[in-house]
């Protein structure tokens, strides 16, 4: 049952709906910082209470979201901009103002769609607190692509279970109506969800990291089972010639062969620990020779205890080819490089892939794919590693699109959005375990007036392109490393293992 929301008399505009918001979260900051409690029933109540409000929160941004997307519509109609651009890119924008990568930014307007359209009931829910915003994704998710009043119908009879299900219960329900309601376009859905499989990777932890697969549900069974069949073998006392590959004394439960099991298949390494040189891995020479203790990082996964990289380098069996970097011993990062071409050097990218480590956009963490200018080549912005930018293939296509302008220097890069919001993303130091400071925010970037023309601004992005040849005068990578002019700054050798 929802409950009814309170009769509040307020006048609605714009600058007063944001005024007495920034008022509230005011007084909401003012409240956290000398919240002191003494009852453990009182402490529950305040955790739940705040959980109701948060819930709230996520529906006014599903509704804001949902009117923004109509204003924008509506706007880029009058102006004559065709029908299939209007509204593009603006879940990258709703992204960046909720502080997340542009996928979840697009599901976040999908779900706002769905659910203030064609959902009251799990809007209602929402408002009221009961439905947390975990709740509601899954819910859009799974009757995403029904016809409306499909979807009103299965919010009919999900609305007197809200607040009481788990989001993995939700789900369930959820996609069991659809099923039984639209069972052929739950069919397409499948079909087509099965082009999308793809593996991605994800840090969790010290040394560790997540490895994802979506696939069809079929073969995930299939995978699983098989690992968890293999590792109860190697588990069982008779298999005894099996045991001995890993030494007598095994003490490795069952998760832990399934995910040996795991990496030895797919790699076709005779143990887990051997680890193969297709990993890249950076650290300083002293944490190499054992006189600090300064982080390494692993490209794409981040900062890994130094102790657990000598131990892995110190392995017999484990590959590794050694390479230099240079980096400013001030300032942590490395040694700047600059090219006459348009195409970023092979040299260059590896550095600048190295540097962002994932996509360089704010908030966004999907791994760097392409290598584009900041301010366009055509506008004059240099082929260089301050002007350079590792971005996924969503953020490159997006900074292209009318009303984004992107500025970058060696501090950082600054994104302006078609509303014109600015976000930072600061410059990382290439070892982020190492102690030196991020730079202090900055204001706004100048806007500068751009000669490009604005019919064209939904061009593809002018680098990465297909093959032509690098500048033959531009400098090699090592030319400029090891030819420069240190004068201005000394320099650590940092060792990288590239596969």
């Amino acid at each position: 049952m929802v409950a009814m929301s309170p009769q509040i008399p307020r006048e609605n505009s714009d600058q007063t709906v944001l005024a007495e918001l920034t008022t509230l979260h005011q007084h909401h900051w003012a409240l956290a910082e000398s919240l002191t409690l003494t009852d453990e029933s009182t402490a529950i109540d305040v955790i739940s209470t705040l959980e109701k409000i948060q819930a709230t929160a996520v529906a006014m941004q599903a509704q804001a979201a949902s009117q923004l997307e109509k204003l924008r519509l509506d706007r880029e109609k009058a102006a004559g901009i065709p029908k299939n651009r209007r509204g593009s890119g603006l879940g990258a924008e709703i992204a960046m103002a909720r502080k997340q990568s542009p996928e979840r930014g697009n599901g976040f307007l999908n779900a706002a769609r769905t659910i203030t359209h064609h959902m009251p009931g799990a809007l209602g829910a929402m408002r009221s607190g009961e439905l947390s915003e975990a709740h509601a994704m899954t819910l859009s998710r799974e009757v995403r692509g029904l016809a409306p009043r499909i979807i009103t119908e299965i919010d009919d009879l999900l609305s007197d279970q809200y607040g009481r299900l788990s989001p993995r219960q939700l789900g369930k329900r959820s996609r069991g109506h659809a099923q039984r309601l639209d069972a052929d376009q739950l069919a397409r859905r499948a079909a087509t969800a099965r082009k999308n499989r793809r593996v991605t990777t994800g840090s969790a932890g010290p040394g560790m990291a997540n490895l994802n697969a979506y696939l069809p549900s079929e073969q995930v069974a299939a995978v699983y089972n098989t690992l968890e069949r293999d590792a109860k073998k190697l588990l069982a006392p008779t298999q005894r010639t099996t045991l001995e590959r890993h030494g007598p004394a095994d003490h490795r439960t069952l998760e832990q062969i399934m995910a040996d099991l795991l990496v030895e298949r797919i790699t076709g390494q005779s143990k887990a620990g051997n680890v193969a040189a297709q990993v890249n891995i950076v650290l300083t020479a002293d944490a190499f020779l054992g006189e600090d203790n300064t982080p390494a990082m692993i490209a794409g996964q981040g900062p890994v205890p130094a102790a657990t990289v000598r131990k892995w380098l110190a392995n017999p069996e484990a590959k590794l080819f050694l390479t230099k970097l240079f980096v400013d011993r001030q300032t942590g990062k490395m040694v700047s490089m600059e090219s006459g071409s348009r195409l970023f050097p092979a040299g260059l990218k590896k550095m600048i892939s190295l540097r962002d480590d994932i996509c360089r956009t704010p908030h966004c963490e999907n791994p760097v794919e392409e290598t584009d200018h900041a301010q366009r080549h055509t506008d004059g912005g240099a082929t260089s590693y301050d002007n350079g930018q590792g971005l996924c293939r969503v953020c490159n296509q997006t900074k292209e699109k009318i009303g984004w302008k992107h500025e970058s220097d060696a501090d950082g890069l600054q994104v302006t959005t078609p509303t014109n919001h600015t976000y930072e993303a600061p410059t990382d130091p290439l070892l982020p375990g190492s102690l030196r400071p991020l730079p202090p925010p900055k204001p706004p970037f100048q806007q500068r007036q751009s000669p490009r023309c604005e019919t064209c601004s939904n061009d593809p992005p002018d680098d990465d392109s297909p093959a032509g040849p690098a500048d033959p005068n531009a400098p090699t990578p090592s030319e400029d490393l090891q030819g420069r002019d240190r004068s201005d700054g000394e320099f650590n050798d940092y060792l990288s293992g590239m596969g």
